[in-house]
């Protein structure tokens, strides 16, 4: 009956909503709370003073769009990460956990963590470095607005440019003109780095972070460059710096050198 109808409707609980729509993509209110749960759990760890919940749902929503806009960017330019350079990701998760990545694996699941789900993160997470160095097809352009959100990934508080009630477009060119913009070889960012300029050492020590086919992955080499590129006031080399002590990931751990570039990066915003 009709009645029976509308009882069911309204017993049915809404389990997900969309929160943003990126032009094709759309990002969920699950992965939201998943986000503020993460940087919440994270921020009370280091002792740090939580914004208000709104505030903090704002930024993070933001970062999402970003994240979104990345990805769909890697997408038309057909951005593909091998298991290779995923299995070599993952090998470095686990290796800074002390183990090798099969013990990872058993590690994830006792303790219900999904290792599939890890390896399509850090998937993401590739595809999204790649963009911010530029490894995109020379057919895609990317808008100004675009790149200058695409260079600030690594900060989950970013205020950043897209609102929750944007809907973000990705352009394409109406003609390839890839001559005129062509992506730099490593040698050349690097011969640009040793020269002291702060974009192309910033550039360097991302690269150095994550490896890449041409070049191995160095910790050592990334915490390097990123310190010169962070004494010349690139904030975002500040920020990644911190975050490298933080984590002791090339460098020793240490919470105070972490803070000391975490308050360099505030004041630089």
């Amino acid at each position: 009956t009709e009645d029976t109808i509308n009882t069911a409707f309204a017993n049915i609980e809404l389990l997900d909503r969309v929160v943003a729509v990126v032009d094709s993509g759309v990002v969920m209110e699950s992965q939201l709370n998943q986000r503020v749960q993460d940087i919440i759990g994270r921020l009370r760890g280091d002792g740090i003073e939580l914004p208000p919940k709104e505030v903090l749902e704002e930024q993070i929503l933001e970062r999402l769009i970003i994240e979104e806009i990345q990805l769909q960017i890697g997408d038309q330019a057909g951005v593909k990460i091998s298991d290779a350079e995923l299995n070599r990701a993952l090998s470095m998760i686990a290796s800074d956990n002390s183990m090798n990545l099969e013990q990872f694996k058993e590690s994830l699941d006792a303790n219900n963590d999904s290792y599939i789900k890890l390896r399509d993160q850090v998937r993401k997470e590739l595809i999204i470095q790649r963009v911010q160095r530029g490894k995109v097809g020379a057919n895609i352009e990317i808008s100004e607005q675009e790149n200058s959100v695409s260079t600030d990934n690594s900060d989950p508080l970013n205020s950043g440019l897209a609102k929750k009630s944007d809907t973000v477009s990705i352009s394409e060119p109406e003609n390839d003109n890839s001559g005129s913009d062509q992506v730099e070889t490593f040698s050349q960012l690097l011969g640009k780095a040793e020269s002291g300029e702060a974009v192309a050492q910033y550039k360097v020590a991302s690269i150095y972070e994550s490896g890449s086919d041409d070049v191995p992955q160095n910790l050592l080499e990334a915490a390097k460059w990123y310190r010169m590129a962070a004494e010349q006031n690139h904030s975002q080399s500040q920020y990644n710096l911190g975050m490298m002590y933080q984590s002791g990931h090339g460098v020793g751990e240490d919470a105070n050198e972490a803070n000391k570039w975490f308050e360099r990066y505030n004041q630089n915003k």
